[in-house]
C-alpha cells in the first residue's frame, strides 16, 4: 500500500510540472528567464573640481568633461550600461526660478506617469547646496535623477542616471543592485556639492 502513495505523489508531481499545449501534448514549463548578478562598483568616490562646482564621483569609473556654457560630465558605468549625465548651470541668480522649474519638468517628462520617492540632501561641505534626489518605483531607463541648487551662488546641478538596457518588470529586480548602487553614488555626489577650491 505505501508504494501506491509514492506513486500517487510521483504522478501528481509530474502533473505539476507539465502543460498542456494547444495541439493536447504535454511539455515541461519552461524555466523564468534568469539574469546575472550584478557586481557593484566598490563605494569610493574621488572629488571633482574641473566643473563651477565640486563633487565626488565613483574612483572606479572615468567622467568625461563636457565643456561649454552650461558644462557638465558624462560618467560612465560599463558594468550596469549606464551613463549619469550631469549639467551645471552657473551664473542662474537672474533666472533661477525659471531654470529650475524647466529642470524639474524635464525630470517629470523623463518619468511620465511612474510613481516617484524623493529625498532632500543638504550638502555637508556647503550647506546653501540643497538637492532633491528622485527615485522610480517601477520600470524605467531613468531610475535616478537629481536637482540641486545653491541660490547663493547662483547654481543649479541636474544629473540623471540613464540604463542603456531596455527596463521591464521583469528584470527590474536583477538591476535593482545597480539602481541602487546609482543612487548611493547620487547622494554621495548631493552631499559633497561646494564651489572648487582651486
Amino acid at each position: 500500500m505505501r508504494w501506491l502513495a509514492v506513486l500517487t505523489a510521483a504522478t501528481v508531481l509530474a502533473g505539476a510540472c507539465s502543460q498542456q499545449g494547444q495541439d493536447g501534448t504535454k511539455g515541461a514549463v519552461p524555466l523564468p528567464e534568469a539574469y546575472p548578478r550584478i557586481d557593484t562598483y566598490p563605494a569610493r568616490y574621488t572629488v571633482y573640481d574641473s566643473l563651477p562646482v565640486a563633487l565626488s564621483v565613483n574612483s572606479a569609473v572615468t567622467p568625461v568633461l563636457k565643456p561649454g556654457r552650461t558644462p557638465g560630465l558624462d560618467i560612465p558605468y560599463p558594468r550596469y550600461n549606464a551613463t549619469v549625465y550631469l549639467t551645471v548651470i552657473p551664473d542662474a541668480y537672474a533666472d533661477f526660478d525659471q531654470i529650475w522649474n524647466a529642470r524639474r519638468a524635464r525630470i517629470d517628462n523623463n518619468l511620465g506617469d511612474i510613481a516617484t520617492s524623493a529625498m532632500e540632501v543638504t550638502s555637508q561641505a556647503d550647506t546653501s547646496f540643497i538637492s532633491a534626489i528622485v527615485l522610480a518605483k517601477s520600470a524605467t531607463q531613468t531610475p535616478v535623477q537629481l536637482l540641486g541648487a545653491s541660490r547663493r551662488h547662483g547654481i543649479i546641478i541636474s544629473a540623471t542616471a540613464f540604463l542603456h538596457d531596455n527596463v521591464k518588470a521583469t528584470n527590474l529586480d536583477s538591476i535593482s543592485p545597480a539602481i541602487e548602487a546609482l543612487a548611493h553614488d547620487m547622494q554621495r555626489l548631493a552631499t559633497d556639492l561646494a564651489l572648487p577650491t582651486r
